[in-house]
This record gives structure tokens, sequence and C-alpha cells, in this order.
């Protein structure tokens, strides 16, 4: 019988990163889906119970990432937990829905407000991977709070003329540019740089796209 293989200290840091990284980004597509089911007309009962998983989800995650914070890298096994508990959430929220809201969420995530709750889901990802520092995180909080509101305010329907397509396109642009200009006064010129590398849109001048899809 072999003896456990044992890891260094610097071996064990350089796995952090992805499983940090990967329990965060199901994280934010739970958060994603959370965001989206507000849409939805729900009876009471379903809200509370739909409500429950998410926040039972949400604390299993901040558990762990509250780990990673401190420098105590969780097991891979945990770990592993976690993001099947991610997993399995999204389905059970799906069975409530059922296939007729899920098919609304579908469509939802094809109008402006979908967009661009997916494009904000990426850009938070996106950020997490920076290293912020003194006040930094709390500033960051307040330019992607005023980009929620923003979003939340977007269409939630696909244009039906191209009059009201460009008025879209208009607000859809001043919600980057907002973002943008935010961010700048608080983040450093190689984190913009860098941001804008995960994140291409940010740094475009106009919108390449149609005005219903705010994500890359």
């Amino acid at each position: 019988m072999t003896a456990p293989v044992s890891r260094s200290g610097s071996e064990s840091q350089r796995e952090t990163p992805g499983l940090r990284a990967g329990l965060a980004e199901a994280h934010e597509r739970l958060e994603l889906d959370r965001r989206e089911v507000t849409d939805l007309s729900l009876t009471p009962a379903e809200r509370r119970e739909v409500e429950s998983l998410f926040a039972a989800a949400s604390a299993a995650w901040a558990s762990v990432d509250r780990e990673f914070e401190a420098g105590r890298v969780p097991g891979s096994e945990r770990c592993e937990e976690v993001t099947q508990t991610l997993e399995r959430t999204r389905d059970e929220v799906q069975t409530i829905l059922g296939p007729g809201r899920v098919a609304q969420l579908a469509a939802l995530r094809r109008t402006p407000r979908g967009g661009g709750r997916a494009w904000s889901a990426r850009l938070r990802l996106a950020l997490r991977n920076l290293r912020l520092v003194n006040g930094q995180p709390a500033q960051v909080e307040e330019v992607l709070a005023a980009l929620r509101a923003g979003v939340d305010a977007l269409p939630a329907a696909e244009p039906s003329s191209e009059t009201e397509a460009g008025e879209v396109r208009r607000r859809v642009q001043a919600l980057i540019d907002a973002t943008r200009a935010g961010l700048s006064k608080v983040l450093s010129a190689e984190q913009m740089q860098a941001l804008a590398v995960r994140v291409p849109t940010l740094s475009r001048s106009t919108l390449p796209t149609s005005p219903a899809a705010v994500e890359e």
C-alpha cells in the first residue's frame, strides 16, 4: 500500500485560483437565475420555496469562499459538494417553475434586460480576479449596484421597432459608459486593462451588437 502523496504549500496555492474561480462561476450563474426568477409570476408559496433554495445554496458557497479569503484551501471533495449543491439547486428551482416558466426564462434571456444581467454577471466574475485593495471592493460594489439598477430598468421584451431598438441601444450604451467611467475612478490603469481583456465590451466606444444582446 503506497503512502498518500503530500502536497507542498506552493502546489496547494496553485490549485486555489482554479477551485475558487470554478465555485464563483457556478455561484454567479445561480445568482443570475435568482434575479431572473423575480420577473416570473409565482405563488407566494412557490416564491418562498425558491428563495429558500437560493439562500441555502448561496450560504454554502459563502462558507467556502470565506475559507479561501482567510487563506485556508478547502478540500477538493468539499468544493465538489458545494458545486453539486449549486447545480442541484438550479435543477430543483426549474422543477418548481415547470416547463412553461422555464421557457419564459429562456425568452427573457434574449431581451435587453436578460442580456444586461448576463453581462453584469460576467463583469462581476472578472472583477473577482483582480487584486482589489484598500477601499476598492466597497467602491466597486457601488458601481455594480448602479449598473444593476440600470439593467433592471431595461425592457424585458425584445424591441418591436427600429425606433425602439435605437432607444434601447442608447440606454445600453449609456450603462456601459457609466460603468466604465465609475470603475475607472476606482481601479488602476493596469486593472482596467486586465478587466477589458475579460470583458471586451467595456473597452468599446460603441456597441457592435443588437440592443437585445448586451453580452459579447
